[in-house]
């Protein structure tokens, strides 16, 4: 989080926002966000793939604890400072790549913010049945401390929140939504808020229909064993309906935080500002910052130890549920998934073609397993044959799967393998047709 901005910039926020979260620009785009009444369970399932030991390697990558492949080569982030030059070339470097593992449209967004030529990093979850409509999770994943240039480790701020937006992408990847998601990362942002105000406003002359922004910045310490966390919304109404679903989304999926809602009196001291100087509703979640703040704030003792994993997982927990409950599940979809195994070794097999055929329509998709021999697909509501196929074994059809609206239908396969035997008199192997065992 920006500890002290520039005069000037100080300056112009006074002049320009109303006391308690305001904007610069009119009232942009407003959210349309309705609050869950009881859990959506595909959006449970989604939630229930956050974890403490993917959050802890996520966040040591990123501060320094780890050595990680960058362009193909090994590095350790020490510090992601602004200035640093090359790691934190190498820190956006990492993201985008991670971003682009996952299949997401990903792109650097560069500035010039007098004459230091920064970027951020964009990823792009387009929308089904709404892609203009666009939500926004981000998080700065540039870092500061007392020695900046050689080790500035930010385990809280900001691997934290960067580690939450790499997992949002994760798990949102998988699925289908109404409206576009944006996965982005700041940089400059402990120098001015620099990489969110030139990301807005390029958004906003270039008419993107932003309507929602959830910004995460340290979400990790808590040392009282009091799960508060604090949703700066600002006055704004867009913005509290977002702080209002955040916290709908803890009451109704059980997560175990407690947070407050902060109006009049909102900080403008992270990257959210940057969207309501431009007209866009957006909320920093930030942990229990003034009633529990984390001792080791801005220096090189801000480190993976001092995190509390628990707290910081349901955090992520949260911020998931939240975002997809902002963009939305297609209306009249459901989701096929199921996990492809060898029927012999139970091995899960990677790769695996999946085809999907509409028993209706006679329409046709296709998917592939990952390797973890899991695969999804966002189908419309209907009854539908799957086949799996793999080189070396036969295939397996299951007819008449039905999709349902908003739910997950599971079909998962066992397939057997076939053997070839070798046959002299014809001087190649042949399939015996009968299945391995």
């Amino acid at each position: 989080m920006n500890k002290k901005l520039a005069a000037l910039w100080c300056l112009l926020l006074i002049a320009v926002l109303i006391v308690g979260g305001g904007t610069a620009m009119s009232q942009g785009p407003q959210p349309a966000l309705a609050s869950p009444s009881e859990p959506n369970p595909l959006i449970a399932e989604m939630i229930a793939q956050v974890d403490s030991d993917t959050a802890y390697l996520y966040d040591g990558n990123l501060s320094g604890e780890n050595e990680v492949t960058i362009g193909g080569q090994p590095y350790t982030l020490y510090t992601r400072y602004s200035y640093s030059g090359e790691p934190v070339q190498k820190a956006t470097q990492f993201v985008y790549e991670h971003f682009q593992n996952l299949g997401l449209e990903v792109k650097y967004h560069n500035y010039n913010w007098s004459g230091n030529y920064w970027r951020n990093v964009v990823a792009t979850k387009p929308g089904l049945t709404d892609p203009d409509d666009i939500y926004v999770v981000c998080a700065h994943v540039d870092s500061i401390s007392n020695d900046p240039y050689n080790y500035a480790p930010g385990a809280d701020d900001n691997a934290s929140g960067t580690t939450a937006v790499m997992i949002a992408a994760d798990i949102l990847s998988q699925y289908d939504f109404g409206s576009t998601i944006r996965f982005v990362t700041f940089t400059g942002e402990e120098q001015g808020l620099h990489g969110s105000h030139y990301y807005a406003q390029d958004a906003y002359y270039q008419g993107d229909n932003i309507l929602g922004v959830l910004n995460l910045d340290m979400i990790a310490y808590d040392s009282d064993a009091q799960p508060i966390l604090e949703l700066h919304a600002g006055t704004g109404a867009g913005s509290i309906a977002i702080a209002n679903l955040f916290t709908d989304v803890v009451d109704t999926y059980d997560i175990d935080l407690v947070p407050e809602i902060i109006t009049a009196g909102a900080t403008t001291r992270s990257d959210h500002a940057s969207f309501w100087n431009y007209g866009y509703s957006a909320i920093l979640g930030i942990e229990d910052f003034w009633g529990d703040s984390n001792p080791y704030y801005h220096t090189t003792n801000d480190q993976l130890s001092a995190l509390n994993m628990p707290y910081f997982t349901e955090f992520v927990k949260a911020s998931v549920g939240t975002v997809a409950s902002m963009a939305g599940l297609p209306p009249g979809t459901g989701y096929l998934e199921g996990t492809v195994t060898d029927a012999s070794s139970d091995a899960l097999l990677e790769d695996v073609a999946v085809t999907i055929v509409s028993q209706e329509s006679g329409a046709q998709t296709t998917t592939s397993t990952d390797p973890s021999g899991y695969y999804t697909k966002t189908l419309s509501v209907g009854l539908y044959d799957v086949t799996a196929e793999a080189s070396g074994y036969y295939s397996a059809t299951a007819s008449g799967v039905e999709i349902l609206a908003a739910e997950v239908t599971t079909q998962n396969f066992a397939l057997e393998r076939w053997y070839r035997v070798y046959v002299p008199l014809l001087g190649r192997s042949i399939a015996t047709g009968i299945k391995g065992g």
